[in-house]
């Protein structure tokens, strides 16, 4: 798989709320992940218990949009607004830049931006 195919089957899992499935399904198994507060996660593992953190830690998705991504080399982006309701803090929206690398038709590497 290319990493364009990569990045378009990535954006369609997420976009229908299928993280963990993306995951599972995309992510190679040493996986390193950069958040946006600069907090750094290794393995999958771990990937995807923060994920079922995550998705435990809400009500609900309101919303998930997805640019186009761009494809440079091995490396994908994309910029992502998700309206979100949180059980401890009620809704919030925010967007941010995903940086991806594609290393032997896995994602190895991803890193958020936060404005």
């Amino acid at each position: 798989m290319k990493t364009e195919d990569i990045a378009h089957r990535l954006i369609e899992l997420c976009s229908a709320g299928e993280f963990v499935k993306a995951q599972e399904e995309l992510y190679d198994t040493e996986i390193v992940s950069i958040e946006t507060d600069g907090s750094r996660r290794e393995g999958l593992t771990t990937m995807l218990a923060k994920e079922q953190d995550f998705l435990d830690s809400l009500v609900k998705i309101d919303g998930i949009e997805y640019s186009e991504p761009v494809i440079a080399g091995s490396y994908i982006s994309v910029k992502l607004t998700m309206a979100v309701d949180f059980k401890s803090i009620g809704p919030r929206s925010f967007a941010e830049i995903c940086v991806y690398k594609v290393v032997n038709e896995k994602i190895v590497f991803e890193q958020f931006f936060r404005g």
